[in-house]
C-alpha cells in the first residue's frame, strides 16, 4: 500500500549481519500494525561502513535517511557506542536505535546501556531490548517520526488497545496478532515469550512442571556465512523443520538470535525434556542438510531449564537454556546441557555473567590502569621494548588482572571498549611524552580477535594512529594467531596499511596453535613472540628443546625477529640467548610495572646489563 500523498515517508537503515532479529522486529510492527509501518521504509545493510556510505550518499528527500537501527547481533565484537558517536559526530540529524538482547546482554549491562544513551546520548539515540512486542518498536518509530504517523489507541502493557481510549487521526485501534512466521509452524519471538510466561505463571500458580530448550547449530557462522545468507537461511530452515517434525503436538516453537531456536514444553520434567533434545540433535546429526548443490552434515547443541517460580519473568528462563547451550557448545558441542546451579561449568558462566556490573561500571568511571613488561634484546646491547598490559582498578584500589574480566568481556561482547581504552592511553602516552626513554623502542598493545575481525574497529584504529603521527617503530600491535586467521585476508590488509605508516605488528602466543606456520606466510608481521608453554621449563628437556629452536628457526626463516615469553630464571634465559632467540621478556626481567615507572625500570635494566662481572643479575638484585 502507498503512503497518502499528504502523510511523510520516514526511512531507517537496519544494520544486521545475519540473525534477522531487528529485521522482524520490523516486521512484527508491519503485522501488528500496518496502517503505520506503510509510512516507513526500511532498509538493510549488512556493516556499519555500509550504512555510513548510505548516509553520505544520500541526496534529496527521496534519499533523506531519518534513523540508523544497530542490530546487536551484526557482528562479534561490534562497539555500538563507537558507531553511535561517529552517527552522532557525522550526521547529527539521524536518530539511531540501538538494539540490546536480553538473552545475549545481563540485565544490569542493559540497565547500564540505558543509562550509557541517556548520560551521553540524550534524545537522539533510543535503545530497545529484543525479542519486542510490536508497541516496544511502535514507540520508538512515533518518537523518530514526531507524531506525524498516528499509531492509533493508547496501549497497555498487556499489548491490547484500551477500549476506552479515543482513537488518533482516524486510525484504527491497534490489533495484535498470534504471529507465525511460515507454514512450519514456527512462531515468532514474541508469541514464544507469550507461551513461556503462560507457564511461569502456572508454575507459580500451581507448581506446573515445564521445560525451555535452547537449540543452535554448532559452528554455524564459520560453518554456514561463507556459503551467504540465502545458503545459511536455507540451511537453517531445514534444521528448523527436522526439529518442528520431531516435537511433541502443542509445543511452542519459536526464533531466537543467530538462528537459535527456542522450545516450550508443557508439561515436560526434565529428565523428558533432555531425551527430546538428545533424539532431536540426534536427527539433526543424521540427516544432511542441502545447500545449493552440496550435502552439508551439520551437529547441534542443546540447553534446557526447567520453569520455576523463582524466575521473574520468562525470559529468564530462556537466559538458563542459553546459558546451558552455552556450556554444551563450548566443547565440542553435539551435546545436551541442563541449567544446574551445582555444575561448575554453569556456575563458570554465570561467573562471567554476574561479573559484566563490574567491568561496566569500571568502564564508565575510567576505572582502569597500564601497567608494563620489559621486552630486552638478548644479544648484546640495543633498543628495550615494553609490553603494555591492562589492570581493572576496584572502587577500593584493588589492582585486577586481565584473568578477572577479560573472558566476560569478550564472551558478552564489550572487549572493543576495552581495546578502545587501551589504545586511547596508550596513544595519548606516546604523544604526550617529551622526554621518552633513549633506549625505547616500540610500545606493544594487544587487541582482541573480536576487535581485529570487526571491520567498524578497524576502520577506527586507522584513524586514530593516523591523528596520533607518531615516529615509525613506537608503536606495535600483538595479535594472536586464532584472530589472524579468523579473517586473514583482511587483517593482513589491514597490517599493510598501518605498516604504511610506521606501526609495527607482532604474532603473540606463536607455536600453540595447529596452524601456525601456515599463517606465518599469509600475515605480514614484524616479530613473532614464542608461546610461554614451550619456554616455560625447557631447562634439561631435551626433546623441548630441540623445538624452542625449531620455533625460532622458522621464525627467522621467515625474516621475523623472535621473543621468548615467560622467560622466569637465569638459566632459561641463557638457554634462550644460546638459541639465537632475539628478545626475551619474563620475570626474570622484571615483573609488570606502573606505566609511569617506565623510563626508570628501562634505567635499571641497562644498570643490570652493564654489571661488572658481565652477566645479567636476577631481578631486584
Amino acid at each position: 500500500m502507498s503512503p497518502a500523498m499528504d502523510t511523510p515517508t520516514f526511512r531507517v537503515v537496519v544494520v544486521e549481519a545475519n540473525s534477522g532479529e531487528l529485521l522482524q522486529a520490523f516486521a512484527d510492527v508491519g503485522e501488528a500494525a500496518p496502517h503505520v509501518l506503510q509510512h516507513w521504509i526500511v532498509e538493510r545493510v549488512d556493516t556499519p561502513e555500509s550504512a555510513f556510505r548510505r548516509l553520505s550518499d544520500a541526496v534529496g528527500p527521496q534519499g533523506r535517511v531519518d534513523a540508523i537501527a544497530l542490530d546487536p547481533w551484526a557482528g562479534p565484537g561490534a562497539d555500538r557506542w563507537r558507531i553511535v558517536e561517529r552517527i552522532r559526530q557525522r550526521f547529527p540529524g539521524v536518530r539511531v536505535i540501538v538494539a540490546s538482547t536480553r538473552l545475549r546482554d545481563s540485565a544490569a549491562a542493559a540497565s547500564g546501556a540505558r543509562s550509557l544513551t541517556a548520560d551521553r546520548f540524550g534524545n537522539r539515540v533510543l535503545q530497545i531490548e529484543l525479542p519486542c512486542a510490536p508497541v516496544e518498536l511502535l514507540q520508538l518509530l512515533e518518537t523518530i517520526a514526531g507524531g506525524t504517523v498516528g499509531t492509533g489507541a493508547p496501549v497497555t502493557s498487556a499489548g491490547a488497545a484500551s477500549a476506552d481510549a479515543p482513537t488518533g487521526a482516524g486510525l484504527a485501534p491497534l490489533q495484535w496478532t498470534s504471529a507465525v512466521e511460515d507454514a512450519s509452524g514456527v512462531s515468532s519471538r514474541w508469541t514464544l515469550e507469550r507461551a513461556l510466561q503462560e507457564l511461569l505463571r502456572d508454575a507459580k500458580r500451581s507448581g506446573g512442571v515445564h521445560c525451555a530448550c535452547v537449540i543452535a547449530v554448532d559452528r554455524c557462522r564459520p560453518l554456514l556465512d561463507p556459503r551467504g545468507a540465502a545458503a545459511r537461511e536455507s540451511a537453517l530452515r531445514q534444521v528448523r523443520d527436522r526439529i518442528v517434525q520431531f516435537m511433541p503436538r502443542g509445543t511452542c516453537i519459536g526464533m531466537l538470535a543467530d538462528g537459535a531456536i527456542g522450545i516450550c514444553l508443557p508439561r515436560t520434567p526434565l529428565a523428558e525434556a533432555r531425551r527430546l533434545a538428545e533424539a532431536a540433535i540426534a536427527v539433526i546429526r543424521a540427516s544432511p542438510v542441502r545447500v545449493a548443490n552440496d550435502s552439508l552434515t551439520l551437529t547441534a547443541s542443546a540447553g534446557l531449564a526447567r520453569i520455576e517460580a523463582r524466575h521473574a519473568t520468562a525470559l529468564d528462563t530462556l537466559r538458563s537454556a542459553s546459558i546451558a547451550l552455552d556450556v554444551a557448545a563450548g566443547s565440542a558441542g553435539d551435546r545436551v546441557c541442563e541449567f544446574r546451579d551445582d555444575d561448575p561449568e554453569v556456575l563458570n558462566r554465570l561467573s562471567l555473567e554476574q561479573s559484566l556490573p563490574e567491568i561496566e561500571a569500571a568502564l564508565n568511571e575510567q576505572r582502569f590502569a597500564l601497567y608494563a613488561q620489559l621486552i630486552v634484546p638478548t644479544q648484546g646491547r640495543g633498543p628495550v621494548h615494553a609490553e603494555m598490559l591492562l589492570r581493572m582498578v576496584g572502587r577500593d584500589g584493588s589492582i585486577k588482572s586481565p584473568a578477572t574480566f577479560i573472558a566476560a568481556a569478550e564472551r558478552y561482547g564489550i572487549v572493543g571498549r576495552i581495546d578502545y581504552w587501551v589504545l586511547d592511553h596508550v596513544l595519548a602516552l606516546l604523544t604526550g611524552w617529551t622526554h621518552a626513554p633513549a633506549s625505547l623502542g616500540h610500545v606493544s598493545v594487544n587487541l582482541s580477535g573480536l576487535t581485529l575481525n570487526d571491520p567498524a574497529a578497524l576502520a577506527w584504529i586507522e584513524e586514530r594512529v593516523a591523528d596520533a603521527q607518531l615516529a615509525p617503530g613506537r608503536l606495535c600491535i600483538e595479535i594472536t594467531e586464532t584472530a589472524a586467521l579468523g579473517q586473514s585476508t583482511a587483517v593482513a590488509s589491514f597490517i599493510g596499511r598501518l605498516q604504511a605508516r610506521g606501526v609495527c605488528f607482532s604474532l603473540d602466543d606463536f607455536g600453540a596453535g595447529f596452524s601456525s606456520f601456515t599463517y606465518l606466510e599469509s600475515v605480514p608481521a614484524d616479530l613473532l613472540k614464542i608461546d610461554g608453554s614451550l619456554v616455560r621449563g625447557v631447562n634439561g628437556q631435551s626433546r623441548r628443546e630441540q623445538l624452542l629452536r625449531a620455533v625460532n628457526d622458522v621464525g627467522h626463516l621467515f625474516g621475523k625477529q623472535t621473543v621468548a615469553e615467560f622467560v622466569e630464571d637465569a638459566a632459561t634465559m641463557d638457554l634462550v640467548t644460546g638459541l639465537g632467540v632475539d628478545f626475551a621478556q619474563g620475570y626474570f626481567i622484571g615483573r609488570p610495572f606502573p606505566v609511569e615507572h617506565l623510563p626508570v625500570e628501562i634505567s635499571r635494566w641497562l644498570g643490570r646489563v652493564a654489571a661488572p662481572e658481565g652477566r645479567v643479575a636476577a631481578a631486584g638484585g
